[in-house]
């Protein structure tokens, strides 16, 4: 029987096109696990990997800078969701400041914390910096988080934090009377918080009142 040897080209030609399928695939080469144990803000987080802290922006989306409104409320969502828990992180990029740029899910049930911050209205999708074929799909989750007036979308004129970056801070997220935005924890009684939840309607931008009735921060002495 006549033996056939394979073309030692098209052997390494077949070789190298594996090898750059692996390369392209983020599942397989760039994405890897770790514990969230730091929050900087609600789209910057540091994840233990090796024993290594790595700083990583979630990718796609932008949330409201600390001084903006519903700055606090974008990193306590993310803290509660992933802080202290295992992680897993697809690279995307390497920002300029050396920040791994990614998605980040919960390891293990795969939510999505880039998506869960769009959902909630905590973040912006970032036009600019959002190019892959899902990001139309998270369009539609801000979209529908406005329409219901989610999170930061309960305020008339949320300004974007990479306009409120270069200088628009004039609208309903800047730190205006409202003082940047506030929790029950930054009072000291039930009465002071009422006093500033009243000061500050209509609405409820900092959504102190979480049962909708009227009286806030009912925890407090």
């Amino acid at each position: 029987m006549r033996r056939f040897m394979a073309n030692p080209l098209i052997a390494l030609g077949r070789f190298v096109l594996v090898w750059f399928i692996i390369l392209l695939s983020p599942g397989l080469v760039f994405s890897w696990t770790g514990k969230a144990v730091h929050i900087k803000d609600g789209d910057t987080i540091v994840v233990l990997r090796d024993h290594t802290e790595v700083d990583v922006r979630l990718y796609g989306i932008d949330c409201p800078e600390k001084r903006q409104h519903f700055g606090t409320r974008a990193k306590r969502f993310t803290a509660k969701m992933v802080g202290m828990q295992r992680v897993e992180v697809q690279e995307m990029d390497v920002d300029r400041y050396g920040r791994v740029v990614g998605l980040v899910a919960l390891a293990g049930s795969g939510e999505s914390l880039n998506a869960a911050l769009l959902y909630n209205g905590l973040a912006w999708v970032y036009h600019k910096y959002c190019g892959q074929d899902f990001c139309g799909r998270w369009i539609t989750l801000e979209r529908k988080a406005k329409l219901a007036k989610r999170g930061l979308w309960g305020q008339p004129n949320p300004i974007p934090p990479w306009e409120w970056r270069h200088g628009g801070r004039s609208g309903s997220q800047s730190r205006s009377g409202a003082g940047g935005d506030k929790d029950c924890s930054d009072f000291s009684t039930q009465a002071q918080a009422q006093r500033f939840f009243e000061a500050h309607q209509p609405g409820d931008p900092h959504q102190l009142d979480g049962d909708g009735d009227g009286q806030v921060c009912e925890g407090l002495p």
